[in-house]
């Protein structure tokens, strides 16, 4: 039901048949939210993560949108590693409901203008 409700209300863009990348665009002003961001595991390290967050770079700037965004769990250092080579910048940490630590790191990268 979320995903039908994500292909109705946002983008979902994917690699390969069978899928072996994939992300979910939102628009949510002044940013595009990159959501389920995820590569299978054995084509991790292809280049498919790079090639999602510049196609949604390329749709945030056709939406008028400053930056994209996307978070990930606390424990889940790689990906925060990848996400800091792919120019992403922490932002914020924040909690879910019920949890008194950080559970979920959020971060942006802006979009450039173009030239």
């Amino acid at each position: 039901d979320s995903l039908h409700r994500d292909a109705r209300d946002a983008e979902v863009w994917a690699i390969g048949d069978p899928v072996r990348a994939c992300v979910i665009l939102t628009p949510r002003p002044p940013v595009l939210y990159l959501g389920k961001l995820a590569v299978a595991e054995p084509d991790r390290g292809q280049g498919h993560a790079r090639t999602l967050v510049a196609l949604a770079t390329d749709r945030a700037r056709a939406h008028g949108l400053a930056d994209v965004e996307l978070a990930t769990r606390v424990e889940l250092t790689g990906n925060q590693r990848a996400f800091a080579a792919l120019g992403f910048t922490e932002v914020a940490r924040q909690a879910h409901p019920g949890f008194a630590r950080p559970t979920t790191i959020l971060y942006r990268r802006p979009v450039p203008e173009v030239q």
